[in-house]
């Protein structure tokens, strides 16, 4: 009995490792939307602008990291180490 004990939590500090790993993945997919830079008419750096589909990107790379955060929280709650499997194995996604 302690055997299969063992063997469930080594499997899920590796899950949780794995998702962490994920984590940093799509949270640096965030972190790389960035507006271009911009300089004014004496090439002072000004603050630049997102386009439409920059905007449409960074919300949807924000969603996933959000989705992929709640299931995370989940599974170290103890709950929904199913779903992290199947967002850790799917790239992140996951399904609610």
């Amino acid at each position: 009995m302690d055997a299969l004990v063992e063997r469930e939590l080594a499997k899920r500090v590796d899950l949780l490792d794995k998702a962490l790993v994920t984590r940093a993945k799509l949270n640096a997919e965030v972190n790389k939307i960035r507006p271009k830079k911009m300089y004014d008419a004496s090439g002072q750096e000004v603050p630049g602008f997102f386009t439409a589909e920059e905007v449409k990107t960074l919300n949807q790379a924000k969603e996933k990291l959000a989705k992929f955060d709640r299931t995370l929280e989940a599974a170290f709650n103890g709950e929904g180490f199913d779903k992290l499997a199947q967002a850790v194995g799917g790239g992140g996604s996951s399904e609610e």
